[in-house]
């Protein structure tokens, strides 16, 4: 091989293997972003975990038994906000004519169908909810309590027990109805 063979060779060698000091700097720059945003989206997800435990107490009222539903029972296939379907009861004590069974039936299309007991006389019909922020509904808005607005619940399952959380609602009958106290679920042959 030719001397100048051998220094082509060497040259193109030594080229290869070099890399200039700006390129050196930009990869160690673009090292440190790749690191800061793994860090970031660490301190997401550990500030998204803390919040969701914490939601979990305040959702439930703090009863250790009782969780919100997940995603999944929550959830259709086609929606991402949360869903609360079927019909759900109660046995009211001491509340004068409101005393007996409630039977609240909530369905998909934010209709809300309640059976009361036989010696309540009030307007129960035309009862509607919404579950976009919370749970909030217009029940007894035609009589016990109209003129108070919407009453707005949180609310979770669990297994087969519903339990709703007074947030804001002024009407002391719907929040002794709603969240005095567990719903069960109507077994679809009409069993609690």
């Amino acid at each position: 091989m030719s001397v100048e063979d051998r220094l082509r060779h060497g040259l193109e060698r030594n080229a290869i293997s070099f890399v200039p000091e700006g390129e050196r700097r930009l990869t160690a720059v673009r090292a440190r972003q790749r690191r800061r945003r793994g860090l970031q989206a660490s301190a997401v997800a550990a500030v998204a975990t803390v919040t969701a435990f914490l939601g979990l107490g305040v959702l439930t009222g703090g009863d250790p038994d009782v969780r919100p539903a997940s995603p999944a029972e929550n959830r259709t296939a086609s929606s991402t906000a949360p869903v609360l379907t079927g019909e759900y009861t109660r046995r009211l004590r001491d509340a004068g004519d409101r005393t007996g069974r409630w039977v609240l039936g909530f369905g998909a299309e934010g209709t809300l169908d309640v059976t009361a007991p036989p010696g309540y006389r009030g307007v129960v019909s035309g009862a509607l909810f919404t579950t976009d922020q919370g749970l909030r509904t217009n029940l007894f808005d035609q009589d016990l309590c109209s003129g108070r607005g919407l009453g707005t619940y949180t609310w979770g399952r669990s297994g087969t027990v519903l339990e709703l959380v007074v947030v804001d609602d002024t009407c002391a009958a719907r929040v002794g109805l709603l969240s005095g106290g567990s719903w069960k679920q109507v077994d679809p042959r009409g069993q609690p």
